[in-house]
């Protein structure tokens, strides 16, 4: 942004130099002056004339923001952390002698921590990577479901005029008026009360999935109106291709944009309710783990919040890293793609 905001100031500064000297005799220095404007301004001509692709352009609009650069190193640090460092750690093991230990700087001596331990001795480094893995996972499922789910209704209802788009806004309508947090909990706890640990993540990503596409969909279904009455979808009409195909082959690459940021931002509020459930007891339990497990265990009483605040710090930290990391690539995203961003 400083590059350009700085080559904007030279190629205004070198029209003013031509304006002044232009219509009079011109001195030796003067001369020089105007060449230089005259090659300064061939060279804006020249930059200006370079056709960049749409991808690329997205792309250096993408990098240009150097909060989103951020927040890509601070996700990729929690995929290396939670994704790839929990297959190469050892079991999990209790040992009583070293409960509560405090984290220390100094973990590769025996019997020192870097994140400490908790009241059964298991090392919080560990558990806060293979709880990682539990909620990027839950998250990253439960996204998947509702993208689909919102990509196929939204498109449909916007493309069908009439009896079909009534019937999918009124479904979506009605779905989109439980209370999303309260709902989750009750079928959470009434169909997931007999089942194993697997079960229960498996009932949650689903649960997550089947409720939250109603926003993407709606989103698509007010772009889709617009998109279907241009000339390319009337050409493909006139021509006699099937509908399934124009949604697919026609409108869904002119929303993708829209499609991938809404995941983007959606996968963040899936990994915040995951933990957010499993904080209040309603979705993943031990022997399970996830941030949110980690979070409420390093919470269940007032002594362990005062005297031993690894236990909830440590899981919090990367909810909270992890989630901010997240929103910075989705408005990066945003704001890259959309054709009405004068920054580009």
């Amino acid at each position: 942004m400083a590059d350009n905001k700085k080559k904007k100031e030279q190629d205004y500064i070198a029209e003013e130099k031509v304006e002044e000297i232009q219509g009079r005799e011109l001195t030796a220095e003067e001369q020089k002056k105007l060449d230089e404007a005259r090659e300064k301004e061939l060279e804006r001509l020249e930059r200006e004339d370079v056709v960049i692709s749409p991808a690329r352009m997205v792309w250096n609009n993408f990098k240009a923001r150097k909060i989103t650069i951020i927040g890509v190193a601070i996700f990729v640090f929690i995929l290396l952390f939670s994704g790839v460092l929990p297959f190469f750690l050892p079991e999990i093991e209790t040992d009583l002698l070293v409960r509560y230990e405090s984290p220390s700087l100094t973990f590769w001596r025996e019997g020192h921590f870097l994140f400490g331990t908790d009241r059964f001795g298991r090392n919080m480094f560990y558990r806060v990577a293979e709880g990682g893995s539990i909620s990027l996972y839950v998250g990253a499922i439960a996204t998947s479901i509702s993208t689909v789910i919102g990509t196929i209704i939204g498109s449909v209802s916007g493309y069908f005029h009439g009896l079909v788009d009534n019937l999918l806004q009124r479904f979506t309508e009605v779905v989109r008026a439980f209370p999303f947090l309260p709902l989750v909990i009750t079928l959470s706890a009434a169909i997931g009360a007999d089942m194993d640990e697997n079960e229960r993540i498996r009932l949650i990503m689903v649960i997550l999935g089947l409720i939250g596409w109603t926003g993407l969909a709606r989103l698509l279904r007010g772009q889709i109106l617009s998109i279907r009455e241009q000339e390319f979808i009337l050409a493909a009409r006139a021509v006699g291709i099937r509908n399934y195909n124009i949604i697919i082959k026609h409108i869904i690459p002119n929303v993708v944009s829209i499609i991938i940021v809404s995941a983007t931002l959606s996968f963040a509020v899936n990994i915040l309710v995951e933990s957010g459930l499993s904080f209040l007891g309603f979705g993943v339990q031990e022997p399970g783990n996830s941030w949110g497990l980690l979070l409420r265990q390093g919470t269940r009483d007032s002594s362990v919040i005062q005297n031993q605040p690894w236990l909830w710090f440590f899981p919090g930290l990367f909810i909270l890293m992890t989630v901010l990391s997240i929103n910075f690539i989705g408005d990066g995203l945003r704001d890259a793609i959309d054709p009405r961003n004068t920054s580009r």
